[in-house]
């Protein structure tokens, strides 16, 4: 078993996380364009990404983050990395003093 598979066990250790391995990107993506991510995982609340951010640490495997997949260009030969979709982890807007708008990753352009 390789880093990679050690990871993904891992991960699918944690309850109701979804993983996928060798995932298009190009689903996930508005220009609909990417090769397969190597581990994508769907994270739900922000402890599930400090936790897949850790064990990625752990095992020394590269992270890529993808918000909503917005103006995204997704390389065609793939990504060997664990690719973590945050649109459901971390949404919301904030509107602090001044002409600023804060979004999370996960927000989608058009809300913002």
């Amino acid at each position: 078993m390789d880093r990679f598979e050690r990871l993904a066990s891992a991960l699918r250790r944690i309850p109701g996380l979804e993983v996928r391995e060798n995932e298009p990107m190009k689903r996930h993506t508005t220009f609909r364009i990417g090769g397969p991510a190597r581990w994508m995982a769907f994270p739900k609340t922000v402890e599930e990404v400090r936790t897949m951010l850790r064990l990625a640490r752990e095992a020394d495997i590269p992270v890529r983050l993808l918000g909503a997949g917005t103006n995204v260009l997704a390389p065609d030969r793939g990504v060997d990395a664990l690719v973590l979709c945050l649109k459901d982890a971390l949404r919301g807007l904030r509107l602090p003093e001044g002409n600023c708008i804060e979004a999370m990753a996960g927000e989608t352009l058009a809300s913002v």
